[in-house]
Parts: structure tokens; C-alpha cells; sequence
């Protein structure tokens, strides 16, 4: 039995979501127009009853609209998200003791490669797959990231089916979405005790606790927005409820450190909720395809099989008129006219028509970026660099640039912040190092940061590569006359950055400190190089003065005054 306070709190958190119904409202034709031409069954209107909740599929006469959707999605998820190549690395943020030791480099390796194999064992890539189709269509996305003891689950959630809020940055942080459930799965998630008293009916009525659904709402938002809310210990807010029967009921509570939801946008400005697709910018052009392809087959059909005007005396004796068919008259009473074509359109009408269907599907591909992403998909070799792709498709890499940024800063970091913080809740990661002990002893977590290595990231990166390579040669061309303009490059920063914009791992550099105990061994060496050939040089003279002395010791100066070297030695001691 709920008391006033928890009434008047679910009635403000039901209030709050009927608000942001209202404000999405605006969205709703346009998504559903989206979602018969773009992404048939994508699309859920909080008018379907539970009969219509199937694949509905309009009258689509062209389907390259959908086409291009699906090669969008797909170019953007062997893009950004392959599963076939790593996609991010890990590193620690600036200032932190240890980061560029081996051992930790060493951990944030191995917890990488936990990581990729944890989303290889989930339904990330299938979720991703639809995410990206989604984005593409309506502009707005949304995926839920839970986790439990087999591992992490993801579930996209349908346009239609959501409301969104953000905060004051602009970043989402509050999301309702419907679910329909029957009572039997209702009472196994949240318990007998706990449903209303239709849905208990309905449990309790044979044949209906598997067929007859009801409506459950399952908000989440920052837990200060609504005080008493949610478990108390979580910085966001976890509560389902329903509004069937007599007023709204609160069926569960809890919470989540971190916004356990990602809702990327293609392309938002300022404090927008929504967001706008590229299939927002050619829908006008899908609409007319799909008329003029319509009239099209129409010409098309009325040119292979046109109408006739058949001369009477045949009406009794029936003609046919299927290729090869045989018929009898006798053409010469008649002149030969007994079947004649009452319309046949003009060949050149025909070719006007399929041009202007020709010219709308390339403005559509042309607008989901198909030209650019058939790079990926065609191509017949397995190793399409980033480099190709840069060369050939810069343009276009310029243009969804934003979109990039935008996708790794609302959806692929805060994913991989939040999978590194479920596996560590579940004492799924690798031991840390001790060298990230914090100052009471205990092993804290360390301040992720994320890098992406996917083929869109590299791409973007290897448009700064091309200044640094134009500034060396300049500078390689200066120092051919001038050597002293080699003095200007600092060689260290020079290759680590040029290495990061490629995507080269940083276990295959040197640490700074390995890189200067390095260098302090080859300049002990240079300098015992240089004493022993010091030392070398010293013993030589030696040598040669003792064979010098020696041969002056034996040489004769006469018979009666002696050796050459007495004489010298007598005449030094006469001075």
C-alpha cells in the first residue's frame, strides 16, 4: 500500500514523462514517415495495440531508400565498431604516477583485450548494427547497457518507444520507455507481491497471463531531480511503474552510478534534444521515388503489354494476344486492322522516367554516404587502410568528421567508461598493478581514458599527418643549404605524435624513461669508446718510443764514443 508521499512522488515522476511526450510529439509524423520509407518496424506509435506490434510494410515500390540505410549502418559499424579489428585502447589520464611504466602499460593491455572479448560474447555488435541504423534514419538513438553474472546484455530501444531529456551541457541524462509485458512476466521480474490488482487478475485468469499485455514505464533520471527516489545510494534514479487501472504504481526502485543508457545523436546543436539524420535531409527524394518509380513500372508495363482495340467480329471468336499465340481472320475483307494498340507510350518518356528515378536513388545514396562506405564493403581486398580511405574519400571524410566526434563522445566513450566499470563491479578485469595504489594503500580506480583506432578514427587522425610530413620535407629541403634547421624539429614529439595519428600501438614506443636510460647507456658507451680509443693511441706512442729507443740504443754513432743514445745521455747530463 503506497502512503501520500510515494503518491504525490510517482504522480510528479508520471507527470514529468507525459511532459516529455508532449515535447517529442513534434517528432512523431516525421519519424513515422521515416520509418515506413527508411526502417519498416523501427518505429512504435503510442497508438499500436498490441495486435498491430509486428513488422508493418507500406507500400514501398523502390527499395533503395532502405538499401542505403542498411549500407550506412553497415559502413559505419566496420568504421567505428568492426569486430574483426581492434577498435580502442585504454590509457590512464595526465598526471598519474606510473602511467608510463611497463607494468601498467602492460595491464591496461590485457584489460583491453578482456574488454573486446566481453563484447564479443554479449549482443553488442548485433545492438551496435541497429543503432547505427537508427541514427541514420531518425536522427536519435537509444541503447540500454546492463550487466549480470553471464556477462553484458545491450537493448535498443524503438523510436517511438522513448522520451529523452538532457541536462544543462546539452548531454542526455534522463530517458522513460515503454514496455509491454503480460502478467506472468511481469510477476518474474518484479514479483506477485508487488502487481496491481488487474494485472493480478489476469495472472490468476486462465489464458490470460500469457496473452492479455500491459503498458510498463521504466524511467531513469538523476536521483536529485526527484528526492526519495530510486535506492538512495545511486546517483541516478532507476523506477518502473505503471498507469494501468486506478492511477500510477510503482512497481520497482533502484539506481545506477553511472546514466546506464546511450543516446547518441547525428547531429544536434545547442541544448536539442533530438537530433537530425541524413535520412531527414533526402526523405523529400524518397517520397517522389517512390512516385515516379510507381509511374515508371506503369510506362514500363503499358509499353510491354498496351491496351487493344480488337475489330468486333473477333469479340464472338475471342483472339490471343500471349506471345506466340496463332490467330485466323481472313485480312483482306478487313485490311489487315483486326487488333491495334489503343495507347503505347513514347520510347524517349520511358528513358525521361528512368533517368529521373536514376537521379533521385544517387541523391539518396549520395546523402546516406553509400559512395563512401561501398569503399568499405566492395572492396576486394581484406586490408582497406585508413590511408586509402583518406586519399580517395578526404572530402568526404571532412563531412563526417562531426558526426565521428560526435558518435565517440555520446556513444562509444561513455560505452566503454561504463563496460569498464560493470566488469570491474563483477571482478571481471585483471589484477591492477600496486604501482596504482592510491595514497591509503588500496587499490583505486585509475582515470580511464579512451583512444580509437577504427578505421573512421585513423582516417580523421591521418588528416594532421599530412602537415607533418609537409613540414619535414620542407624542413629536409631548408637543411640541405642550411643544417642548422634541423635544430627547430623536436624529434620525440615529432614520432610519438605521427605514431598516435596512425594508430601505432604504444607498446611498440619506448617510455620516456626507457628512452633516456637508453640514451645515457649509448653516451656511456660513446664516451668509452672515445677513452679507449684515447687509451689506444697513448699505448701506440709508447710502443713507438720504446723501439725508437730501443733502435737508437743500438745504433752506433762511432766505434770510439758509443751508441748514439749514451752520447744523447751524456749531452743532457752536461747541461
Amino acid at each position: 500500500m503506497m502512503t501520500d508521499g510515494e503518491r504525490g512522488r510517482i504522480g510528479r515522476i508520471a507527470a514529468r514523462y507525459e511532459g516529455l511526450k508532449q515535447e517529442r510529439s513534434g517528432f512523431l509524423s516525421l519519424w513515422k514517415s521515416i520509418g515506413d520509407l527508411f526502417l519498416p518496424g523501427r518505429y512504435r506509435d503510442d497508438t499500436d495495440t498490441d495486435a498491430q506490434r509486428r513488422i508493418k510494410l507500406s507500400p514501398v515500390v523502390n527499395s533503395r531508400p532502405r538499401l542505403a540505410l542498411r549500407t550506412l549502418a553497415s559502413g559505419m559499424q566496420g568504421g567505428m565498431t568492426s569486430p574483426a579489428r581492434p577498435w580502442f585502447r585504454l590509457g590512464l589520464r595526465q598526471p598519474w604516477n606510473g602511467d608510463g611504466s611497463g607494468e601498467v602499460r602492460k595491464w591496461l593491455d590485457d584489460v583491453t583485450q578482456a574488454m573486446i572479448t566481453c563484447l564479443h560474447h554479449s549482443n553488442f555488435y548485433d545492438a551496435a548494427h541497429d543503432t547505427y541504423e537508427m541514427l541514420g534514419a531518425f536522427g536519435t538513438a537509444l541503447l540500454i547497457e546492463t550487466a549480470d553474472a553471464d556477462g553484458l546484455r545491450f537493448m535498443p530501444v524503438r523510436a517511438g518507444e522513448y522520451v529523452l531529456d538532457v541536462d544543462s551541457r546539452g548531454r542526455p541524462d534522463t530517458f522513460f520507455r515503454r514496455i509491454s509485458m503480460t502478467a506472468r512476466q511481469a510477476a518474474q521480474q518484479f514479483g506477485r507481491d508487488r502487481l496491481p490488482d488487474n494485472m493480478s487478475a489476469a495472472l490468476k485468469s486462465p489464458g490470460q497471463a500469457d496473452t492479455q499485455r500491459f503498458e510498463i514505464v521504466h524511467g531513469v533520471f538523476p536521483a536529485e531531480d526527484e528526492p526519495g527516489s530510486g535506492d538512495g545510494r545511486h546517483a541516478f534514479a532507476s523506477v518502473y511503474f505503471t498507469q494501468e487501472g486506478q492511477g500510477a504504481t510503482i512497481l520497482e526502485e533502484g539506481g545506477y552510478n553511472m546514466f546506464p543508457a546511450f543516446a547518441p545523436r547525428w547531429s544536434a546543436t545547442g541544448l536539442d534534444v533530438y537530433g537530425r539524420s541524413p535520412a531527414m535531409d533526402v526523405l523529400p527524394d524518397a517520397r517522389s521515388l517512390q512516385k515516379m518509380d510507381a509511374q515508371l513500372l506503369r510506362l514500363q508495363h503499358l509499353l510491354a503489354d498496351p491496351p487493344m482495340m480488337l475489330d468486333a467480329t473477333l469479340k464472338g471468336r475471342g483472339v490471343d494476344l500471349n506471345p506466340g499465340g496463332k490467330n485466323f481472320a481472313d485480312l483482306r475483307s478487313s485490311g489487315g486492322a483486326y487488333a491495334l494498340p489503343v495507347y503505347s507510350p513514347m520510347p524517349a518518356a520511358v528513358a525521361s522516367a528512368e533517368n529521373a528515378v536514376l537521379r533521385a536513388e544517387e541523391r539518396i545514396s549520395a546523402g546516406l554516404y553509400s559512395d563512401l562506405f561501398r569503399l568499405l564493403i566492395d572492396s576486394t581486398r581484406r586490408n582497406v587502410t585508413a590511408t586509402e580511405i583518406e586519399a580517395k574519400q578526404q572530402e568526404k571524410m571532412l563531412l563526417l568528421g562531426p558526426v565521428v566526434e560526435r558518435l565517440h563522445q555520446e556513444f562509444l566513450e561513455p560505452l566503454i567508461r561504463r563496460t569498464f566499470g560493470l566488469m570491474r563491479e563483477w571482478n571481471a578485469l585483471p589484477p591492477m598493478p600496486d604501482i596504482l595504489r592510491g595514497e591509503n594503500g588500496e587499490i583505486e580506480a585509475p582515470p580511464i581514458d579512451v583512444a580509437f583506432e577504427s578505421v573512421l578514427a585513423q582516417a580523421q587522425k591521418l588528416m594532421a599527418t599530412t602537415a607533418i610530413e609537409q613540414g619535414l620535407n620542407f624542413i629536409a629541403r631548408v637543411a640541405s643549404a642550411c643544417p642548422e634547421a634541423l635544430d627547430i624539429v623536436h624529434v620525440d614529439r615529432t614520432v610519438r605524435s605521427y605514431g598516435e595519428r596512425i594508430g601505432m600501438p604504444e607498446g611498440c614506443l619506448n617510455d620516456e624513461g626507457e628512452v633516456a636510460r637508453i640514451r645515457k647507456a649509448r653516451a656511456a658507451a660513446q664516451s668509452g669508446d672515445a677513452e679507449q680509443a684515447q687509451a689506444g693511441e697513448a699505448i701506440d706512442m709508447a710502443l713507438k718510443a720504446a723501439q725508437a729507443g730501443k733502435a737508437l740504443s743500438q745504433t752506433q754513432a762511432g766505434a770510439a764514443d758509443g751508441s748514439l743514445m749514451a752520447q744523447l745521455i751524456g749531452g743532457l747530463g752536461r747541461l
